[in-house]
């Protein structure tokens, strides 16, 4: 269940695509941007000098709504990828927040991934790597602890891992009182269910929650941070099928 570490050296072509076509991405952005700005600018020149032409008008007010529209929906997509990834995602959020800002909706999911920009978010994948990381320990501080037995110590000083499998054939010979909630917090974590791993972090008992309280604290912003941007994203697809049935 462990995910196999890669050297630095394979992960360097990879990551610089992924920043390759960010960049490509990004640009594209701001070229819709401008594009609507000089969609604008057009409107705007029908009402100057010759007077108002309200059927020109009309058909150029409906063209930039539809680029504001797509243009919205695209930075969206940015957006939800940047955060999905881990990735910090300051530029896709600029983007949104620049085309999206007349939404309100939009507004206030900006409002909550703007903290989280710089860094960006833990991903399911190390939440899992750092949830077995905490598991170890918290199994083993349970099985050491001066109170538990002879038989309990040998065991959690040899390996949490031990009592891991033995949770994992649904047998717990040493009564841990944490191993079963551990057991469900990994499955949740594997179906993709952080919000269930969470909660289940939650019923620990005070030591080892105290444990896993920066891990909980992380995935949550994970789950938020995430949420926005599926709204953002909702959003923006929905109001480009509206514009194209106009």
């Amino acid at each position: 269940m462990s995910e196999t570490t890669e050297t630095a050296s394979s992960d360097a072509a990879p990551q610089q695509a992924v920043e390759t076509r960010r960049e490509s991405s990004s640009v594209a952005g701001w070229a819709m941007a401008a594009a609507i700005f000089a969609a604008g600018v057009g409107v705007a020149a029908l009402a100057l000098p010759y007077g108002p032409n309200p059927e020109k008008l009309l058909r150029l007010e409906a063209q930039q709504a539809k680029i504001g529209h797509a243009a919205l929906s695209l930075s969206a997509g940015q957006l939800r990828a940047a955060v999905l990834s881990g990735s910090a995602f300051g530029n896709e959020l600029a983007l949104v927040r620049l085309l999206g800002g007349g939404d309100a909706g939009v507004s206030a999911a900006v409002a909550v991934l703007g903290p989280l920009q710089s860094e960006g978010v833990i991903t399911s994948r190390r939440a899992l790597t750092d949830f077995e990381q905490i598991a170890a320990g918290a199994l083993i501080a349970e099985s050491t602890a001066p109170d538990s037995s002879w038989f309990g110590q040998t065991i959690g000083r040899l390996s949490a891992v031990t009592v891991a499998l033995m949770m994992e054939a649904q047998v717990n010979p040493l009564n841990s009182e944490i191993g079963p909630i551990i057991k469900s917090m990994q499955t949740a974590i594997v179906a993709g269910d952080l919000r269930a791993a969470v909660g289940l972090a939650g019923t620990l008992p005070e030591q080892a929650r105290t444990a896993f309280a920066p891990w909980a604290e992380a995935v949550g912003k994970r789950l938020a941070a995430v949420a926005a941007a599926e709204d953002i994203f909702a959003r923006s697809t929905s109001a480009v099928a509206k514009a194209a049935d106009r």
